[in-house]
């Protein structure tokens, strides 16, 4: 197992898997047409090639295959009354279900967290749907909590997803700020 930057002569392999592990993870729960429409729209070239001016994409090889990938980018967190710092969004972690179970989804966060720390962020951010609570617990025993929630829209699907983040540092400035109007 390795992890390594994301070349842009990879640009279009990773389309492709992104593609696939998003379609695996949501089969039976997001619609066909739905799910066509938000990869026909996220996981293209000019999408992925232009995130890479500002976004840290990191590629999972097994035995020379490509076969897990997170997608990190600076955003603030997008609850009300929430602020931090400095924070990381962790758009995307996945990598393909013959791989789950064996500790690579450990591995794309600790390389996550790594990268973070190493760029002085001071909180790591991201989302989960509220129907996949596998990824809810595996994210809380890895020291992320809920701060609130969001909507994702997939297609015409508008999804709940759970906000959680988790301090990089003490004293990280994730804090509700009272907002009285």
């Amino acid at each position: 197992m390795e992890i390594k930057n994301l070349q842009p002569d990879q640009v279009a392999s990773l389309c492709t898997l992104a593609t696939q592990t998003f379609v695996d993870a949501y089969r039976g729960k997001i619609s066909k047409p739905d799910l066509d429409t938000f990869t026909g729209t996220e996981f293209t070239q000019s999408v992925v090639t232009n995130a890479l001016e500002t976004a840290e994409i990191q590629i999972l090889w097994c035995d020379n295959i490509m076969v897990g990938y997170i997608w990190l980018q600076p955003q603030q967190i997008p609850v009300t009354g929430f602020v931090s710092e400095r924070p990381l969004y962790l758009r995307r972690l996945y990598f393909l279900q013959n791989y789950t179970g064996k500790g690579y989804g450990r591995a794309l966060l600790n390389s996550a967290l790594s990268f973070a720390k190493r760029a002085n962020y001071t909180d790591i951010w991201l989302t989960v749907w509220d129907k996949n609570p596998r990824a809810e617990a595996f994210y809380q025993r890895e020291s992320f909590y809920t701060v609130g929630d969001c909507i994702f829209p997939a297609g015409s699907l508008m999804c709940r997803d759970l906000v959680m983040v988790r301090q990089l540092r003490n004293g990280s400035a994730v804090h509700n700020v009272n907002i009285t109007t």
